[in-house]
């Protein structure tokens, strides 16, 4: 028995099964072969009832969906999205988190693997060199990462943060289920890579600012303290989504800044946020080429401080 919150459908994983057919107690679900212990499913918000029968009741699963098709051998090691990859062998666990390897999992994703001194990945417009430094470079940009990437088997093996750099979309760790999930980003909306401020009331909190967690945030209180977000590449900006703290309860004066190279910048908005937003708070700007932004705080209007628990953008307004 399952109860899911929220509004919007959820992605499982469900390992550790009996063999047999797994779908939903009233049929709505299609049926997932579970003899690789694993089965996939995407599920709406509310109550659910997962049974196993002995025999196949409904039509196989299509093989482009969540549910893996019935090879029946075959546990998720790396989500896609909304389905698996079909790789094995490219997950390790560490007590400093999970490493994946390079080469097919970015391969996989669409990106070009080249492999000389040091693994070049090439995706989207931008190329991100990394070798076994807890570094990588992407376009001439140094960028550090939070594992130093390992080589075993002739494989780099790298953290989520650099496999999320090279391919140019989030990724996450599902500790109960064992996977690494490679979200997929918005309609019109772009890969921040990295995130870095001018001030902080915590050291790193500004990686916070885009980890996909409103319940984290950078602050600082300084007036004109700003955090930048660096896209990677160049590209068309056309808006910029602001989630900040408390947003539905005070205002907050901010300038956003862009910039091609990081160091010639323009205003490209100057404002304030209406106050009664829950959430993100989209914020259309001229169109702009701009590899940085940066959000600018100016203090809201129940004290100083310049709170923001996630931020994105969008190439259209």
């Amino acid at each position: 028995d399952l109860d899911l919150p929220g509004e919007r459908e959820i992605r499982l994983v469900v390992t550790d099964l009996a063999p047999g057919f797994w779908g939903e107690a009233d049929g709505k679900q299609t049926e997932a072969t579970a003899d690789g212990r694993a089965i996939c499913l995407r599920l709406s918000p509310g109550h659910h009832r997962l049974v196993r029968a002995e025999q196949r009741s409904q039509p196989e699963p299509a093989t482009d969906g969540l549910v893996p098709p019935s090879a029946d051998d075959f546990a998720p090691e790396v989500i896609d999205g909304n389905r698996p990859l079909r790789l094995s062998g490219v997950l390790r666990e560490t007590g400093a988190g999970p490493l994946v390897a390079l080469q097919p999992v970015a391969a996989a994703l669409g990106a070009t693997v080249t492999h000389n001194a040091a693994w070049t990945v090439t995706c989207g417009g931008s190329s991100v060199i990394l070798d076994r430094k807890q570094q990588a470079a992407c376009n001439g940009t140094d960028i550090p990462l939070g594992q130093q990437p390992e080589l075993a088997d002739g494989q780099l093996w790298v953290g989520l943060d650099a496999l999320s750099l090279a391919v140019r979309r989030p990724c996450s760790w599902d500790p109960a289920g064992g996977v690494v999930v490679v979200g997929a980003l918005a309609p019109n909306q772009l890969f921040v890579q990295q995130a870095t401020a001018s001030h902080t009331e915590k050291s790193g909190a500004e990686k916070w600012a885009i980890d996909g967690n409103p319940r984290t945030y950078w602050a600082a209180q300084e007036d004109g303290a700003w955090l930048q977000l660096d896209l990677g590449i160049v590209q068309t900006v056309g808006a910029v989504g602001i989630d900040w703290l408390h947003s539905e309860q005070r205002s907050t004066k901010f300038e956003l800044l862009a910039s091609a190279d990081g160091q010639e910048w323009q205003q490209i908005f100057a404002g304030q946020s209406d106050g009664k937003t829950v959430g993100m708070e989209r914020v259309p700007v001229p169109a702009t080429r701009a590899r940085y932004l940066r959000i600018v705080g100016h203090g809201n209007t129940l004290n100083p401080w310049n709170s923001i628990a996630e931020a994105t953008v969008w190439t259209s307004r």
